[in-house]
């Protein structure tokens, strides 16, 4: 089992799907990480490559994989094809997958690890993929590593050999994340998120969003018209002070239980104690500004 900071897995999990006649990048990766890690002592860990025709084996790829985790066996996931930023991943035989089905065929897999889930696509407009993330769902992976716009085949391979050179010789994800920054892209750039930062972003602009004064009181409104419909009189005053009276009193707790999965991983409450801290903090900062139902 290799720890790093934040994160465990104890296997690298190539999956590609390419035309016969394209440059076999994730056999050149594969190729390049053994010989990595039996340089590297401190870090070796098995390297696999599947060969993936269609969609549905996507699929039942990542089904294999997540029975396997939930005894133990974590994969760092690697996904070489193609992508769009409408269709979401496109396989050999031109069948695709939405970046939302993606999300939701990964939430098992992440459950099965712990939320030990690295997933890196090298694939056109990989980062579309955490746009299918919000505050209130459950988090799909740990950790993301994609790029964000169309890709060129040697920047994309040259990016995430200096990727896992940093993993493998650092032993820190951190590093990794930050040497793939550096690397360039002529179009879009590197995209390296954990968990923890999403669910800050997501949260802040969820209430940025939707309990600003106004999308406050427009919400209270139909909630007046929908009462009265039914029969039932309250005021929209009495209705803000329930929504704000909530919002302080459940919605960091019912946001964190929900992205974070602590009824199926408790250990989790703990692990993600310091962001649930920070986020708790912003809150309150944005509570003091007045500008929101907080």
């Amino acid at each position: 089992m290799t720890s790093l900071a934040g994160f465990t897995f104890n296997r690298i999990v190539i999956i590609q799907s390419l035309e016969p006649d394209e440059v076999e990048t994730g056999k050149i990766l594969s190729e390049y990480l053994t010989s990595l890690g039996t340089e590297t002592e401190s870090f070796n860990v098995p390297i696999e490559i599947i060969s993936c025709s269609h969609a549905n084996q996507f699929l039942e790829i990542l089904h294999q994989l997540t029975q396997e985790a939930a005894t133990g066996n974590i994969p760092l996931i690697h996904v070489e094809c193609h992508g769009d930023q409408f269709e979401g991943l496109e396989f050999e035989n031109s069948s695709t997958l939405s970046w939302e089905r993606v999300a939701a065929a990964l939430l098992p897999l992440n459950i099965a690890s712990r939320f030990n889930l690295l997933a890196v696509f090298s694939a056109c407009f990989g980062a579309y993929f955490l746009g299918q993330m919000g505050a209130i769902q459950p988090c799909p992976c740990w950790c993301l590593v994609a790029p964000t716009k169309r890709v060129d085949v040697a920047e994309v391979l040259s990016g995430f050999r200096t990727f896992y050179y940093a993993l493998f010789n650092d032993i820190d994800l951190g590093s990794a994340t930050h040497a793939i920054s550096k690397c360039r892209l002529s179009h879009g750039r590197w995209l390296s998120k954990p968990a923890e930062i999403w669910f800050e972003n997501l949260v802040t602009g969820y209430i940025k969003e939707h309990c600003t004064k106004q999308a406050a009181r427009k919400r209270a409104k139909i909630m007046f018209r929908q009462l009265k419909k039914n029969g039932t009189h309250r005021g929209i005053g009495a209705l803000l002070r329930m929504l704000r009276n909530r919002n302080k009193t459940d919605l960091l707790d019912k946001y964190f239980e929900t992205y974070f999965i602590t009824k199926q991983i408790p250990e989790n409450s703990k692990r993600f104690e310091n962001s649930r801290k920070r986020v708790q903090t912003r809150l309150s900062e944005l509570r003091d500004s007045r500008q929101f139902y907080l």
